[in-house]
This record gives C-alpha cells, sequence and structure tokens, in this order.
C-alpha cells in the first residue's frame, strides 16, 4: 500500500549524540570557553598574528562564488522538483503505481525544500548573534520497509535532499554570523575577534561537510535520472488533466510522503516539507503553474544535478579557503 512505505520504528541518519527530542536545531551555546565544537585540527584561527581583514579578503571571493553556485542549485533543485511531482500526479495514488506517486513526491518536496535553503544562502544577511554556532547534525528520516526496496532509487534522492536543506542552512547561518563578527570587530565590541574565528571555524566545518552532502545528492540523482528514463507517458497524462486534478494529486502524495518524518523528532523539517507541498499544489490551483507547463517541462528537461555537483565543489573550495587564509606559507 502506498500509506505503508514507510517504517516507523526506526529512523535513518540520525547519526551523533543526538537520541531523542526535537534535533532540527543544529544551533550550539558558546559560552567563550576553550571548548571545543568543531572537528577540524588543522585550522588554528586562533593565531594573534593573523589579521582579520586579510584574512577575509582572501576568503570573500570564494564565499561569493559559493553564494553564486547555491543559487544555481536552487534554481536546478525547483526544475527537479516540478519534473518529480509531475510523477507524482501521473502515476495516481491508486493501483500499482501508487507507490511511486508517493516516492515521487517525497523527492520533489525534499527538493523543493533543498532550493529554498539554497536560495536563502544567496541571500545571507551579516546577523548579531556571533555567540552561537550552528554545527550541521543529519536528520533523521524513516527507512523504507523491506519490501520497498524497488523505490531505494526515489527514496536516496529525498533523504540526501534533506541532509543538504540541513546543512545548508548550518552553513547559512555561520556565513551571516562570521559576516556579524567582522563587523563587531570593526565596531570595537569585546569578544568580537574570537567569535570571528569562531565562526570562521563555523563556515570550513560546515561547508565540508555540505560538499561531501552535495557529491551524495549527485549520485543520488544521477541514479534515479536512469531510473526514470523518458517521461512522455507521464507528461501526456498531465496534459489531459485538469488544474484541480493535478493540485489535488500533488497534496494527496505529498501528504502521504511526509509519512517519513517523525513529528516528535524533526518538527521542523516536516514543517519545512509540508510548506513545499502546500506551495506547489497552491501555485497550480492558483494558475501560476498550469498542467501545460508541466508537461511540458518534463518534455524539455529531466532531472539533473550539474548546478548540484558544482555547488559542492564550490563548497570544499571555500572550506580550504578557509583553512589557508591568512596562512603566509599557503
Amino acid at each position: 500500500m502506498a500509506d505503508d512505505l514507510f517504517d516507523p520504528k526506526d529512523d535513518e541518519g540520525g547519526g551523533g549524540d543526538v537520541d531523542s527530542g526535537d534535533v532540527d536545531s543544529g544551533d550550539i551555546e558558546f559560552n567563550d570557553s576553550e571548548a571545543e565544537v568543531f572537528d577540524v585540527t588543522e585550522i588554528d584561527f586562533d593565531d594573534e598574528d593573523t589579521d582579520v581583514e586579510t584574512f577575509y579578503a582572501q576568503v570573500e571571493d570564494e564565499k561569493q562564488k559559493a553564494k553564486a553556485s547555491c543559487n544555481a542549485s536552487s534554481v536546478e533543485a525547483n526544475k527537479n522538483s516540478s519534473i518529480l511531482w509531475v510523477v507524482a500526479a501521473g502515476s495516481g495514488l491508486s493501483g500499482a503505481l501508487a507507490t511511486v506517486a508517493v516516492a515521487a513526491g517525497l523527492g520533489a518536496a525534499t527538493q523543493s525544500y533543498m532550493g529554498a535553503m539554497a536560495q536563502e544562502c544567496a541571500n545571507d544577511p551579516a546577523r548579531p548573534d556571533t555567540n552561537v554556532v550552528s554545527k550541521f547534525r543529519r536528520l533523521p528520516i524513516r527507512p523504507l520497509r523491506e519490501g520497498f526496496k524497488e523505490y531505494a532509487p526515489h527514496y536516496a534522492v529525498a533523504a540526501t535532499s534533506l541532509q543538504v536543506a540541513a546543512v545548508l542552512a548550518a552553513f547559512r547561518a555561520s556565513v551571516e554570523r562570521f559576516d556579524g563578527a567582522r563587523a563587531a570587530l570593526k565596531a570595537g565590541e569585546d569578544g568580537a575577534r574570537q567569535h570571528v574565528f569562531l565562526q570562521a571555524s563555523a563556515v570550513t566545518y560546515n561547508a565540508q561537510v555540505a560538499g561531501l552532502q552535495f557529491a551524495w545528492l549527485t549520485t543520488a540523482i544521477t541514479n534515479l535520472r536512469r531510473r526514470l528514463g523518458p517521461l512522455e507517458s507521464e507528461a501526456a497524462k498531465i496534459s489531459e488533466m485538469t488544474a484541480t486534478e493535478v493540485a489535488d494529486a500533488v497534496e494527496s502524495a505529498g501528504q502521504l510522503a511526509l509519512g517519513a518524518f517523525d513529528p516528535q523528532r524533526t518538527p521542523q523539517a516536516l514543517r519545512h516539507v509540508e510548506v513545499q507541498v502546500q506551495g506547489f499544489a497552491t501555485a497550480i490551483r492558483e494558475g501560476a503553474v498550469t498542467p501545460t507547463s508541466l508537461a511540458a517541462s518534463v518534455l524539455e528537461d529531466r532531472i539533473a544535478a550539474t548546478a548540484i555537483d558544482n555547488t559542492g565543489t564550490s563548497l570544499q573550495s571555500l572550506a580550504s579557503a578557509f583553512i589557508h587564509a591568512g596562512d603566509p606559507h599557503a
């Protein structure tokens, strides 16, 4: 059954030292002690000989490249999301293809969520809470039941999209706080220098992890692209449906896809993904997206990971820039 796709007794992707409770938040309060919060042992940002403005200038170019790359990934992820919604709505929620609809709906919603987080990374104003750090932690997602492993390619895109969204949220907050700490230092605020390098460590850590997560997402999308193949039949079916029928199908598949989340452990992720489902359905009902345009989109494009792959590379380059900035031997 389509509503029995996920196993509620087990969560995959929790990782780390989180055993219970809400694990959406990656924020850690920093009490100005020397406690280690990042496993980035090759970085020594506390060197008093390091000039902050020189350091900032050396990483700014890579930071801007990463932001531009995140914007491109947002566009690509949203295109992927639309294509997967066509698969979901075109499959229907009755008969043999019902499970495909739910699996594709989960992939569509999480790709849209990831795209939203990528867009936020491209628009990151400075923020003042520089004594708090954001550190990526994997978010739990319920695994597929044993009898549904044939939908693993769809599920892999969803699960990795969720982790990319989470790490982008941590990365974005770190960049915003890094800029905020620099502004505080220029304003002569006490403790600002320490917070500049604290946030630099956070940016580096989250960028390194993001690079890995993007690489896994690229692989997952490539595998699903091969699995889906051409989507002419799905396009034909969508083109014959009314806007109300498509919106209803999106909402139905999306609601069943939310079964992949534990509302007690990941309420924020659940809420974000639900917003993506409702947002796309509303866009169809209001005419901003039409069945005809959706059908045309899957005939013109296939799901892709070119920009997504480039963003992973860009974030790794940014992490490297932070590691070597201020090092006269670099």
